[in-house]
Parts: structure tokens; sequence; C-alpha cells
């Protein structure tokens, strides 16, 4: 991929537990790392029907394309991504070519 199509800017983020001046845990979301993406346009959205309030929710679906480095090789479904102050859950990684870049699929829900 051309380096020039990599024209956002978006943050990975990394759950994690700190310690409070209390000494108590608290679960917190922290920026792991912060990358330069491409973002698929041609990614559309999924309609999922909720059984419990029959209800139906609309979800906006990306596909986000990374370089390697080291830190991109641990991103998992476990951690989300952060795009101008909208969280997105990563619903898969996929591994392009040889290995030099990747491809994260997120979900937002509306």
């Amino acid at each position: 991929m051309k380096i020039g199509k990599l024209d956002r800017r978006i943050s990975i983020e990394r759950f994690s537990e700190v310690v409070n001046a209390y000494g108590e845990r608290e679960k917190t979301w922290a920026t792991f790392i912060t990358i330069w993406a491409a973002l698929d346009l041609k990614a559309g959205r999924s309609v999922a029907e909720s059984l419990q309030r029959s209800t139906e929710i609309t979800k906006q679906r990306q596909v986000w394309r990374i370089r390697y480095s080291t830190d991109a090789a641990t991103i998992t479904a476990k951690d989300r991504v952060n795009y101008r102050g909208t969280i997105q859950d990563i619903i898969g990684v996929q591994e392009m070519g040889r290995g030099t870049d990747y491809l994260i699929t997120t979900e937002t829900a509306e």
C-alpha cells in the first residue's frame, strides 16, 4: 500500500487496570499506540436484531488498513479503535500479504 493513502490518525486503546491513590483497582482504557491508517469506504452497515428488546440496532462497520510494526502485530479483538472521539470495537484483525499490512475490522453501534 502506498504510504499516502494512510491519511487518518487512529488510536488503538487497550484495556488495563490501574491502582488509584487509595490502593483500589480501577478498570480503564489507555492508548496503546497511535498510528496512521487508511479507511476502506466500501465497508457498509450491518443490522442486528436484539431478541431481548425486539428493537433494531444499526451498526456501522469499518475496515482500517495499517502498516506492520511490532506493536501492530499485537492488536487483537480485545482492543478498540478511537477515531476522532468515536469508539469502535475491534471484531477482527487480518494479516495481509507477507505481513506488511493489517486489516482491522471495527463496529460501532449507532
